[in-house]
């Protein structure tokens, strides 16, 4: 679900808002995975990603302000089962299960201006730092995927972008 409320006060707007979904992923496979190292693959992911965010809007003659911020919490459950070929009795026989739980949260900022020079151009001026959400990789077993492999860290980005736009209708 999705709630967001708007409150509106001459040129501010003010945007806060609370986000939950639930992902449950499954997969099978059968055949020739992981180069010959596993013969059948089930695996289980749910996700489950919580956010609180909010935006501050703010209209100043032909000059728009925003600032908003959002944070994420994560939590990512996985079940991975299979079997292996076990080349000395010559048998599927070798049951592999992998359980894995894996929390993680994490901050996203940005504020924007936006100068209106025309009705077809503006020059705009955005700073951000984004977030990520660490996981797990698809595997059966520490044997196939070493465990520091598997699991992969957050991740962040800084940018800083200026410029100018223009749009016509035709070219832009």
């Amino acid at each position: 679900f999705d709630f967001k409320h708007l409150l509106t006060y001459k040129k501010l707007r003010i945007i806060s808002g609370l986000s939950v979904n639930h992902i449950r992923e499954e997969d099978e496979r059968i055949g020739w995975i992981f180069d010959g190292i596993a013969d059948s693959i089930n695996t289980d992911f749910t996700i489950t990603n919580s956010a609180v965010y909010g935006q501050l809007e703010y209209e100043l003659h032909n000059i728009n302000f925003k600032l908003g911020t959002r944070y994420d919490m994560n939590l990512i459950k996985y079940l991975g089962k299979g079997w292996k070929f076990d080349w000395g009795t010559e048998a599927y026989n070798i049951s592999i299960n992998n359980s894995e739980e894996k929390e993680d949260n994490g901050l996203s900022l940005g504020f924007s201006v936006l100068n209106k020079l025309t009705n077809n151009s503006n020059l705009y001026f955005n700073v951000y730092k984004g977030y990520k959400p660490a996981g797990i990789n698809q595997s059966n077993d520490s044997l196939l995927i070493v465990k520091n492999l598997r699991e992969y860290a957050s991740e962040t980005n800084a940018s800083i972008e200026y410029g100018v736009k223009f749009n016509n209708g035709n070219i832009s």
